[in-house]
């Protein structure tokens, strides 16, 4: 699961697509900024991986989820008291970044485009704009995407598609054909594995 604790026994949580491996690299980044500075600068890369298009952010959900957010806190702490982020790290302001990347919306054409830069080695096809600095990062990305991106269906999308795949539980899902195209996909239904329904359905008619 997303937020299962038993993921931080005696473990590094390798996975950034659960929370506590989320969490870790959050604290990783931007080290020494305040939570909003984090924020303009990572909306600041995210929007050059768009072409230049407007990241929105949506403010009152954020809030709402800064309320009630208790088992981040917690996953923090741990993670904190394992020593895999700083001691003398904020924990309030390290969640209240997390939220708000939480918390970003972009339309479909948005989450297509940076699909496409994903699937074009982090060079963005429209601007010719080089996102990443490090050669890995985009490889890395892949490898998480196709062992971990659709959460518990994961092995079995891997086996069937071969491609790298990213599900998030507002129902968008993103499917990489490296050095080919990348695909965004949207519908709102989703299925035990928590999977846009229809989503799935069409991206494994599309391959």
């Amino acid at each position: 699961m997303y937020n299962d604790m038993s993921m931080l026994n005696d473990k590094i949580p390798h996975n950034p697509l659960i929370n506590s491996g989320h969490l870790m690299s959050v604290a990783s980044i931007y080290d020494g900024f305040r939570a909003d500075r984090k924020f303009e600068n990572y909306t600041r890369v995210l929007s050059k991986i768009i072409a230049g298009r407007r990241v929105g952010f949506n403010n009152e959900m954020c809030l709402a989820e800064l309320v009630d957010c208790h088992k981040n806190y917690c996953l923090a702490f741990i993670l904190q008291e394992k020593g895999l982020i700083p001691e003398d790290a904020n924990v309030e302001a390290l969640i209240e970044f997390y939220t708000q990347i939480c918390n970003i919306e972009l339309t479909i054409e948005d989450i297509g485009v940076l699909a496409g830069t994903l699937a074009n080695g982090g060079l963005q096809p429209e601007t010719g704009h080089r996102c990443f600095n490090n050669p890995d990062t985009v490889k890395n990305t892949l490898s998480h995407m196709i062992s971990c991106g659709m959460n518990t269906y994961s092995g079995e999308w891997a086996f069937n598609m071969s491609l790298p795949a990213k599900s998030g539980y507002s129902g968008v899902t993103i499917m990489i054909v490296p050095n080919v195209c990348g695909v965004a996909v949207y519908h709102p239904d989703l299925d035990k594995h928590r999977n846009s329904i229809k989503g799935k359905r069409f991206l494994q008619r599309f391959v």
